[in-house]
């Protein structure tokens, strides 16, 4: 199935959208497709992997401040169900622009100890204490005015496949982390590797509710 390959109207309809959308998404950069003939050509696999993150409930996307808010106040100590966690994480994938990319394995480290990022993903989990492995991939969270600077120093470049690093990229005035912060909390985490389907999630899940998720 991850290798089939489907024409627009058959994206839009595994995603539950028209036409029209399911153009528009490729037109924006957020369903990757192919011409072929004349014609756009999506892998199912990547229509799988829209379809994990896409907010599906009536109404606008949250605002980048409305979902650090809501991820603060109403995501924190949270032991909800898994459908209704999912459910927060698709809403709060809004509270940043997520870029993939690929940075020199040679520029990671210093990359990730960059005085201007704060960490996420597994490197987070490992310095939380969960048992988990370095994948040499990186999450990583940078400010909308910093992301230009940061590519450019460390060669950060899109790539069509290989790519090694997310840039979380929040806006100024959303910004939630402080001065001191060097990892994202276990809740950021969490939805990081969730939003990438790594099958650390749920082990991080584990550390940050304390084992009380229901299904």
């Amino acid at each position: 199935m991850a290798g089939e390959l489907l024409s627009v109207k058959e994206a839009g309809l595994a995603l539950g959208v028209s036409r029209r959308r399911a153009e528009a998404l490729i037109t924006s950069g957020s369903l990757p497709a192919e011409r072929v003939g004349g014609r756009w050509i999506v892998t199912a696999s990547s229509v799988r992997r829209l379809n994990h993150l896409m907010w599906r409930e009536a109404g606008r996307p949250l605002s980048q401040a409305t979902a650090w808010n809501k991820l603060e106040h109403e995501l924190q100590g949270c032991s909800s169900s898994r459908a209704e966690l999912d459910r927060r994480r698709r809403q709060l994938r809004s509270r940043a622009e997520h870029n993939s990319l690929y940075v020199h394995p040679s520029q990671l480290e210093k990359l990730a100890n960059s005085p201007d990022v704060v960490v996420s993903g597994r490197r987070a989990a490992i310095a939380m204490g969960v048992p988990v492995d370095d994948d040499h991939n990186l999450d990583i969270y940078v400010r909308e005015n910093d992301v230009a600077l940061i590519q450019t120093r460390f060669g950060a470049r899109k790539v069509s496949q290989g790519e090694n690093v997310i840039f979380h990229v929040v806006e100024v005035s959303a910004w939630p982390f402080s001065p001191q912060d060097r990892f994202a909390n276990g809740w950021i985490t969490w939805l990081d590797l969730a939003d990438r389907e790594d099958r650390a999630a749920d082990t991080v899940l584990d550390r940050v509710i304390g084992g009380r998720i229901r299904d």
